[in-house]
Protein backbone atom coordinates (compact mmCIF):
# COMPACT_ATOMS: atom_id res chain seq x y z
CA UNK A 1 0.00 0.00 0.00
CA UNK A 2 3.07 1.99 0.42
CA UNK A 3 4.31 1.36 -2.71
CA UNK A 4 1.54 2.09 -4.34
CA UNK A 5 0.44 5.15 -2.19
CA UNK A 6 4.07 6.33 -3.46
CA UNK A 7 4.33 5.60 -7.27
CA UNK A 8 0.97 6.38 -8.62
CA UNK A 9 -2.08 6.31 -6.28
CA UNK A 10 -2.23 8.91 -3.40
CA UNK A 11 -5.43 8.59 -3.15
CA UNK A 12 -5.32 5.34 -2.14
CA UNK A 13 -6.20 5.75 1.37
CA UNK A 14 -9.59 7.07 0.29
CA UNK A 15 -10.47 3.80 -1.84
CA UNK A 16 -13.98 2.46 0.20
CA UNK A 17 -15.27 -0.85 -0.89
CA UNK A 18 -18.47 -2.33 1.11
CA UNK A 19 -16.00 -5.41 2.98
CA UNK A 20 -18.10 -8.09 5.24
CA UNK A 21 -16.08 -10.11 8.09
CA UNK A 22 -13.49 -9.63 10.75
CA UNK A 23 -11.06 -6.85 9.39
CA UNK A 24 -9.11 -5.49 12.48
CA UNK A 25 -9.40 -1.55 12.50
CA UNK A 26 -5.85 -0.89 11.73
CA UNK A 27 -6.40 -2.54 8.18
CA UNK A 28 -9.53 -1.93 7.70
CA UNK A 29 -9.18 0.87 5.30
CA UNK A 30 -5.84 -1.33 3.74
CA UNK A 31 -8.42 -4.29 2.88
CA UNK A 32 -11.03 -1.57 1.51
CA UNK A 33 -8.76 -0.17 -1.05
CA UNK A 34 -7.12 -3.58 -2.07
CA UNK A 35 -10.93 -5.09 -2.41
CA UNK A 36 -12.02 -1.52 -4.42
CA UNK A 37 -8.64 -2.17 -6.65
CA UNK A 38 -10.26 -5.84 -6.88
CA UNK A 39 -6.90 -7.47 -6.15
CA UNK A 40 -7.50 -10.73 -4.64
CA UNK A 41 -8.36 -14.29 -6.23
CA UNK A 42 -11.31 -16.78 -5.82
CA UNK A 43 -10.48 -17.59 -2.11
CA UNK A 44 -12.33 -14.39 -1.71
CA UNK A 45 -16.37 -14.33 -0.88
CA UNK A 46 -18.30 -12.24 -2.80
CA UNK A 47 -22.26 -11.54 -1.41
CA UNK A 48 -24.50 -9.11 -2.17
CA UNK A 49 -23.32 -6.80 0.69
CA UNK A 50 -19.83 -6.82 0.34
CA UNK A 51 -16.87 -9.16 0.55
CA UNK A 52 -15.40 -11.36 3.16
CA UNK A 53 -11.46 -10.85 2.48
CA UNK A 54 -11.08 -13.15 5.04
CA UNK A 55 -8.63 -10.60 6.70
CA UNK A 56 -8.09 -12.96 10.04
CA UNK A 57 -6.98 -15.92 8.50
CA UNK A 58 -2.80 -16.18 7.05
CA UNK A 59 -2.41 -15.35 3.70
CA UNK A 60 0.13 -18.34 1.58
CA UNK A 61 3.11 -17.76 -0.28
CA UNK A 62 0.96 -18.20 -3.71
CA UNK A 63 -1.70 -16.10 -2.63
CA UNK A 64 0.98 -13.06 -2.08
CA UNK A 65 2.75 -13.66 -4.94
CA UNK A 66 -0.98 -13.20 -7.11
CA UNK A 67 -1.51 -10.00 -4.99
CA UNK A 68 1.94 -8.36 -5.45
CA UNK A 69 1.84 -9.33 -9.44
CA UNK A 70 -1.90 -7.71 -9.89
CA UNK A 71 -0.99 -4.74 -7.76
CA UNK A 72 2.43 -4.40 -10.15
CA UNK A 73 -0.28 -5.10 -13.15
CA UNK A 74 -2.23 -2.59 -12.11
CA UNK A 75 -0.44 -0.15 -10.79
CA UNK A 76 2.08 0.45 -13.17
CA UNK A 77 2.28 3.52 -15.35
Amino acid sequence: MKAAKKLRMPEIDTLNAQITGEVNDSSKQRVKAIVALELFGPEVTKTKIGVDYHAKQNMLRKEAATLISEAIFKLAP
